[in-house]
């Protein structure tokens, strides 16, 4: 996940090339400034909005994504981020958070461990 300053076809498209993984499969909804993204290589499946919220003909939905979204907006919040400078430092921890929460502590360690090897 990450903020883009427009949200236009070009700035969206160069951030999936940018950030995905070849093989990657991509779903969305049918916002037009996803632009082609089949067109980059990438498998691209949709669900209309207007009609449903899973599409019915492959079970394609966005709700892990929103519901993922919402859960850092309120992060944001609690943590006072109405910065717009400061919200990708906000999202990169949010995101920190959620992957290691089990083992947060050994992660820092690991992380300046790794840290004091490369220097």
């Amino acid at each position: 996940m990450e903020i883009v300053a427009q949200r236009d076809k070009a700035t969206h498209l160069y951030t999936i090339r940018r950030i995905c993984l070849p093989g990657t499969i991509i779903y969305s909804d049918q916002w037009a400034e996803y632009g082609d993204i089949t067109g980059l290589g990438f498998q691209h499946y949709t669900v209309n909005h207007s009609l449903n919220f899973v599409n019915p003909d492959n079970g394609v939905h966005t709700q892990h994504i929103e519901s993922y979204w919402n859960k850092n907006k309120i992060y944001i919040k609690k943590m006072k981020g109405d910065k717009k400078e400061d919200l990708n430092s906000y999202l990169a921890e949010y995101m920190w958070r959620e992957r290691f929460r089990d083992s947060e502590f050994y992660k820092i360690l690991e992380c300046l461990t790794e840290m004091n090897e490369n220097n």
